[in-house]
């Protein structure tokens, strides 16, 4: 199966395409950098040629891979931020309002594009989400592991060498191999459940 996986931002997505649990097979590697606001330009025109950018390169990557899944890292809360010196402080209704309207942009982004992609016909067959806090806890073993520590899981544990990749490329790699282990993990509950040897309620497993 190959999967596409994103690091979706506005600002920078990383995108990794091929088979997450294989270092040794091909894999592509691409970053949508969307352009910077030129002096005096309107939110509009701005975020008009910002959209342009994004699903115009998306669509293509989808059209020429044809990825049987398409996993999206998204962010859902926005209730700590870290600031430059480590340290973890309570964001701001101001932070949160913002962050809450770049999701919004963002997934708007995205649901337009499948529609495109349905249009043309290069719709994954499936599309899923998952949350940052995961991605990080299935590769690293911690909601809140830096990205240094995600890197160095990704080496040391599932072997890929990361060296030259940009930063939202490695999150996009995390965010693929992040589902397979969900995916295990589920799989493997429900056979340990189907034996008995789990009670009915659900638990979130641990992270290796």
């Amino acid at each position: 199966m190959t999967v596409t996986a994103l690091d979706l931002s506005l600002g920078a997505t990383g995108l990794f395409h091929g088979d997450p649990t294989d270092p040794k097979a091909v894999f592509t590697l691409a970053e949508i950098a969307t352009p910077d606001r030129r002096k005096d330009e309107s939110d509009i025109s701005w975020n008009a040629r910002r959209y342009n950018l994004f699903s115009g390169t998306l669509l293509t990557h989808l059209q020429e891979q044809r990825p049987n899944l398409l996993v999206i890292e998204i962010t859902t809360h926005a209730h700590q931020m870290v600031t430059k010196n480590g340290k973890r402080t309570p964001t701001s209704r101001g932070h949160e309002f913002r962050a809450g309207l770049g999701l919004g942009r963002a997934i708007g982004w995205i649901d337009a594009v499948l529609v495109l992609a349905q249009a043309y016909g290069c719709l994954p067959a499936t599309v899923e989400t998952i949350e940052a806090k995961t991605v990080k806890l299935r590769v690293a073993g911690s909601e809140s592991a830096p990205k240094a520590a995600v890197a160095d899981y990704l080496r040391a544990y599932f072997g890929w060498d990361t060296t030259g990749w940009r930063e939202s490329q490695i999150d996009a790699l995390a965010v693929g191999v992040a589902w397979c282990r969900e995916v295990e993990y589920a799989q493997k509950e429900a056979k340990l459940r189907a034996l008995g040897v789990l009670a009915s309620s659900p638990r979130t497993p641990r992270a290796d």
